[in-house]
């Protein structure tokens, strides 16, 4: 019984806090007035004395180079990167896929990043392929000759010894095709070798030329630089390795053949008719680099004469157009004179009405002036030219260029 009375006896109530003494505007205030954690930071974290240290950037193989001295990895003599045949294979077998874009982009990205040295089998290889009709479609095979050219330039930039070309024949059968055969797709293509294999003689002229490439010029002369170019070792045909200074020992008989060859093909693409309208502009691209590889082919040769004999026939058969733009288009200093020379006549009072011919013989004398080019014996010719030459600053100017080209003549010879 006294157990039921417990439980119905409810619990005491738990007193109730006092209220605090604080009035309501107090509470308030404390309630508004901002946490120590929640006030804004009013420390400078630009200061340095409060910058977190920048931890070093790491970079594979190399330190990081920025500003002007960063540029593409490429082998050096010292690595040993030269693409082996197996890789070569893997290459050339993935331009037949269906998107052969992947492979070329890969042997770009190979020759910058320095992790291969392109071989002359590639470069043999990639030919080919252009050539093939079977092989790649047109359009791919430009893009080989693209990334071709790109190669080789970024191979030229290291210090490795290029050995490319390393043969002639190539080229003399692709002018030989272009120069006879019907403008089609396999004559395209072969306008491409033409052009790829003549920008790679006259860049690699250039360097020798310009220095960049050991070279004892007082020993050689001043046109030494061309006896150690690749299109000179190759024209001799000498498998030795040594390096003669020799003219005489150059096969003139295939520099012929070449200098033939493309006057045949300055022939087709302009006069013959046989060039199609959209065709024309390839064409007349690779009429422009064969006239690079004649300049070159003249510093070659030791029989001058028979090399200009060559150029007369083929400008014989040329139309007047055509003798103006091959006159104009000229860059040899040396070369220029010689031609015009021999077009405008070897006589004192030239009858030609070919002003171009006398412009040309003119400008070649005026570059030929301000470069110092003088490189070769014009004992033949050097009197003719100057004749011709007077007579265009004493005759009256037939055009507005032929007025410059005068003023600038007399300006050099006041000088």
């Amino acid at each position: 019984m006294h157990y039921e009375e417990a439980r119905r006896t409810p619990p005491p109530a738990k007193p109730r806090p006092k209220p605090s003494s604080a009035s309501i505007e107090d509470i308030l205030k404390e309630e508004a007035s901002p946490s120590p954690l929640k006030r804004p930071m009013t420390t400078d974290l630009t200061d340095a004395s409060y910058q977190t240290p920048e931890r070093a950037r790491k970079r594979r193989g190399s330190a990081l180079r920025t500003g002007s001295t960063l540029k593409p990895l490429t082998p050096t003599a010292d690595v040993k990167s030269s693409m082996n045949a197996s890789l070569v294979y893997d290459m050339v077998t993935s331009l037949s896929t269906n998107d052969p874009g992947v492979a070329i982009a890969t042997l770009r990205s190979m020759v910058v990043l320095g992790k291969e040295y392109p071989s002359n089998l590639l470069f043999d290889e990639l030919i080919d392929r252009i050539q093939s009709t079977e092989a790649v479609a047109y359009d791919d095979a430009v893009a080989i000759y693209s990334a071709l050219v790109f190669v080789f330039d970024k191979a030229s930039e290291c210090s490795c010894a290029l050995s490319f070309p390393h043969q002639w024949e190539p080229l003399a059968n692709a002018l030989q095709d272009v120069s006879v055969r019907t403008v089609d797709e396999v004559w395209r293509r072969n306008l491409l070798v033409v052009r790829f294999y003549t920008y790679c003689f006259v860049q690699d002229a250039k360097l020798w030329r310009t220095g960049r490439r050991d070279v004892n010029s007082s020993a050689q002369g001043h046109d030494g630089w061309i006896f150690q170019s690749r299109l000179f070792q190759l024209l001799r045909g000498d498998e030795t390795g040594s390096k003669s200074k020799a003219k005489g020992k150059v096969r003139n008989n295939l520099i012929l053949q070449a200098i033939g060859c493309a006057m045949q093909l300055w022939h087709k693409v302009f006069d013959s008719g046989e060039c199609p309208t959209k065709f024309r502009l390839e064409g007349e691209d690779a009429c422009l680099s064969v006239l690079r590889l004649i300049e070159l082919l003249y510093r070659c040769s030791d029989q001058v004469q028979n090399i200009l004999q060559r150029i007369q026939a083929g400008l014989a058969d040329f139309a007047p157009q055509t003798r103006a733009k091959f006159a104009h288009a000229l860059q040899s200093p040396e070369l220029k004179i010689r031609v015009a020379t021999y077009a405008i006549g070897l006589t004192n009072k030239s009858r030609s009405k070919e002003n171009e011919w006398l412009e040309s013989n003119a400008i070649g004398r005026v570059l030929q002036g301000m470069n110092n080019d003088g490189t070769a014996d014009l004992a033949t010719t050097d009197h003719y030219s100057w004749a011709h030459f007077d007579s265009l600053l004493s005759a009256p100017a037939a055009n507005d260029f032929a007025s410059l080209l005068q003023d600038i003549a007399r300006v050099q010879q006041s000088q």
